[in-house]
């Protein structure tokens, strides 16, 4: 039967019903081997990741962002997050410093959860342009942290600051408090992370199939270069219709 009920405690109540049963198989870093996860660990570890965020001083509807690809550790974040009604950001594993530090700024994140060595090294090189960015937390227990690095530490390391619950009550009176308006998570898109793709030149054609005609800048006057920067890739002019045209971005 499904379960319905707030993600709050979406995995607390799979727990409930499904006890040791498995909720998750995947593999730690740098492993082949595959691990299970029973509905019971998987809530144990999520109510510690809530503890752990109290802790660290996560208010309801602060926003925390997740630089990772797909991990268990993930999984915990986010439904830790839930928990005390915080806010998930996920990134692109492969997003650019640039486009890391425009979130961050953006969405005004004190805590980033990043995952392998190349997530750590962006957030550590951009870490002093983020005036609102206090700790990064690490997933993968092999990453390098550079000896100047006093803000990182590494996720078994944050799940110590949930060990025995300390915190549980205030979770728990969060979960009552959760409700439908609450954000539980932001998607920033390729359109809202304030890069500027190379500039492209458009392309008009009669036909679905050209030959097609370079356009260049449309608007050599504008000093800023928006048009020529735009994410628009071709125009198309539909047949048989009067200045009826179809922009692919």
């Amino acid at each position: 039967m499904q379960t319905k009920c707030h993600l709050s405690v979406l995995v607390h109540e799979q727990a409930k019903k499904y006890g040791t049963k498995t909720a998750l198989n995947y593999r730690k870093f740098g492993s082949r081997k595959w691990e299970t996860v029973s509905w019971e660990q998987f809530s144990e570890q999520v109510k510690k990741v809530s503890n752990a965020l109290l802790n660290l001083g996560v208010k309801v509807q602060e926003n925390i962002g997740v630089f990772s690809q797909n991990t268990v550790y993930s999984l915990y974040t986010d439904f830790g997050a839930f928990g005390i009604r915080a806010v998930t950001i996920p990134f692109y594993a492969t997003s650019s410093e640039q486009q890391l530090q425009y979130i961050i700024g953006d969405a005004n994140i004190r805590i980033l959860f990043v995952g392998e060595q190349e997530q750590y090294d962006k957030a550590h090189r951009i870490f002093s342009l983020c005036p609102t960015l206090e700790r990064i937390v690490i997933f993968d227990p092999n990453v390098r942290v550079s000896t100047q690095d006093s803000n990182a530490i590494y996720f078994h390391d944050f799940l110590k600051l949930g060990e025995n619950l300390p915190r549980q009550a205030e979770v728990e009176a969060l979960y009552e408090q959760a409700n439908e308006d609450d954000i539980a998570n932001i998607l920033y898109t390729s359109g809202t992370t304030g890069y500027l793709p190379n500039p492209s030149e458009l392309a008009v054609a009669d036909t679905w199939h050209g030959p097609y005609r370079e356009l260049g800048n449309l608007c050599p006057s504008d000093g800023s270069d928006t048009s020529f920067h735009s994410q628009i890739s071709c125009v198309f002019k539909v047949p048989g219709k009067k200045d009826l045209y179809i922009a692919m971005a």
